[in-house]
């Protein structure tokens, strides 16, 4: 094991020591560790245990780590469980967190977690709630299991944080590298085996990232085998509980065939459902090309209506050009009628004019004759 001596040790001893250990995950390793320096309470240690990464990448960003209460250890590769109990080995924390490279916490949780360990010191370790994140996002309200509970599953996150004591106590993480993926739930079975006390917080504190093939993923294939790995390692405890645990487990799978039962039912319910969405978007989609031809058709009575609006307004062009020659005529007759009017009385003048000469006429004759 090589220690990178670049980083500064303080001389007083942080509250908190935060293990993580990095195999080929140096593409998600400043996440991790800029969430635990963003943290709101500040009194603590990064120890990162390069467990003998074969990925260029995070080897060469690892020999030049530098970030504030970091240091990086060297190893060769001896698999996850190995890589925290050298982590542990080095960490100068009462408390220690374990944090894979790939995961994340929210900037709240030491600050939550430490209160509750200094508060109380009869209990040795905090468990988080988990928010999944990544490839699958979903939530796991995490809880403290009894002895029987915590043999049939685990209950418990695996960032949780516990008092390093504890850990030494029950011997550290299993360095079996058979069972990396159920590691966890053996150090939990451990401590609940020696009486260790939990608190659960009720908040989403510790971010777990799915992608790709995880520990989690690998475990289910391997569940078998590993199960019968810690019923051979805790086969005494195994042996005084059976009687509850076989109870139990016949419990569960009752549950697990009402549960199956139930959701047979849920999807024949389903199907039906699906099976009239489909009929009616079928109808929906008739009414759609309805609409659509309605639409059509009615676009084409408008280009109809807009001709016939626009045949009208030249019509009524001509109608007013027409009403504006007609009433030129007829302003020319009225004028032609106001002079014939003049005409008519000057031959009248001129009438009685000619009736005056010919009376004259008359009156001289008649005179002459005399």
């Amino acid at each position: 094991m090589k220690i990178d001596k670049q980083h500064n040790k303080s001389k007083s001893k942080p509250k908190v020591s935060v293990i993580i250990p990095c195999y080929n995950h140096g593409k998600y390793l400043n996440e991790a560790v800029d969430s635990v320096l963003n943290q709101t309470m500040q009194d603590f240690e990064i120890i990162i245990v390069n467990d003998g990464s074969t990925d260029k990448f995070t080897n060469t960003l690892l020999r030049n780590y530098n970030k504030p209460k970091t240091k990086v250890i060297f190893q060769k590769n001896q698999g996850p469980a190995a890589a925290r109990n050298a982590g542990i080995k080095v960490a100068r924390g009462k408390y220690i967190l374990p944090l894979d490279a790939d995961d994340k916490i929210d900037k709240t949780y030491l600050k939550k977690a430490v209160k509750i360990l200094d508060k109380n010191h009869k209990i040795d370790f905090v468990v988080p709630w988990v928010k999944f994140f990544g490839t699958d996002n979903w939530l796991w309200e995490t809880r403290i299991p009894s002895l029987n509970e915590v043999l049939l599953e685990n209950h418990m996150a695996i960032s949780s944080i516990f008092k390093k004591s504890c850990c030494r106590k029950v011997g550290g993480y299993d360095e079996n590298r058979s069972i990396a993926e159920y590691i966890d739930w053996d150090l939990w079975i451990s401590f609940i085996k020696r009486g260790f006390k939990g608190v659960v917080i009720k908040e989403f504190l510790f971010l777990y990232r799915k992608h790709g093939k995880s520990f989690i993923s690998n475990a289910d294939r391997k569940h078998h085998f590993l199960l019968k790995y810690l019923l051979k390692k805790h086969g005494p405890l195994f042996q005084i509980n059976a009687e509850d645990l076989f109870i139990k487990k016949d419990v569960q799978l009752k549950n697990a065939y009402k549960y199956i039962s139930e959701q047979k039912k849920i999807a024949k319910i389903k199907e039906k459902y699906i099976a009239e969405l489909l009929k009616a978007k079928e109808w929906f989609l008739g009414q759609i090309k309805d609409r659509e031809r309605q639409i059509k058709n009615l676009e084409k009575a408008k280009k109809g209506y807009l001709n016939q609006i626009k045949n009208k307004e030249d019509y009524i062009s001509e109608l007013l050009k027409a009403k504006e020659w007609f009433l030129g005529q007829i302003k020319d007759r009225e004028l032609q009628i106001k002079n014939k009017d003049d005409y008519i009385a000057e031959l009248l003048k001129a009438k009685e004019w000619f009736l005056d000469q010919i009376k004259d006429k008359e009156r001289q004759i008649k005179e002459k004759e005399n």
